[in-house]
Formats: C-alpha cells, structure tokens, sequence
C-alpha cells in the first residue's frame, strides 16, 4: 500500500474519531447545536441556555447550583475539547464562544445522526406489511 494513502486513511480514521468523542457527550452535542444556529455568544449565556434545555424550563427559571453546575463542565471540560477539535474558538479571559472553522461539519454528523435516530424509531414503532 502506497504510504500517503496509509497516511491520509490514518487521518481521516483520526478526525472520525475525534468527531465521535466530540458527539458522544450530550452537553456538547448541545454546545454545537446552540452555537451552530446563534452564533457567538457569552458563557454565562450559553451555560443559562443549556442548563434550561437539560431541565426542561426557561432560562429565567434554572436555580443557581444547576446553573454553575453546567457552567463549570463547560469551562473546565467540554468547550477546551471543542476547541481543541476547531468546533468552537473558547477565550476563557473573555468567556466568548464562538464557531470555528470544523462547527459545521460536526453539525452536520450530528444532524444525520439524530435523523437516523429519528428514522430507526419510525421503522420501530411501524406495522409490519
């Protein structure tokens, strides 16, 4: 086998793999969906954002301990892995994130995941002809 074919397979069997870890954990899942469609935006905001969705209410009703709870999984974990896979640019001095250049690749693995998901359900839940 030629060595730059070997070398690009490895490649792209390492960004898949980088991508699968990315999705795997739902509070990123939520990061790349909530970035993807609104752009840049404060932690504070996306944590309160986030927080909200995971405990089905409205950003005005997430307690304080919910809140920081996810706000710290995110600074600590889960945007410097999004970071470090180009999904998100974190400044964590300024507490901005914003899209980066891999977001809508990611968001799109995400979307035919979900539609996948959504379809093995349908065929799930349909009579057999």
């Amino acid at each position: 086998m030629d060595d730059t074919l070997f070398t690009a397979t490895e490649a792209v069997e390492d960004d898949l793999n980088t991508v699968f870890f990315i999705l795997k954990a739902p509070r990123r899942r939520l990061t790349i969906r909530f970035i993807h469609r609104n752009g840049r935006c404060r932690l504070r905001e996306l944590a309160k954002e986030l927080t909200a969705i995971q405990m089905n209410t409205t950003p005005e009703r997430v307690s304080n301990e919910e809140y920081r709870n996810v706000y710290n999984s995110l600074s600590q974990t889960h945007l410097p892995q999004l970071a470090d896979a180009n999904v998100i640019t974190y400044n964590s001095d300024r507490q901005i994130v914003a899209p980066a250049v891999n977001i809508d690749v990611v968001y799109v693995m995400y979307r035919l995941a979900q539609l996948h998901a959504a379809q093995q359900l349908h065929q799930q839940q349909s009579p057999i002809d």
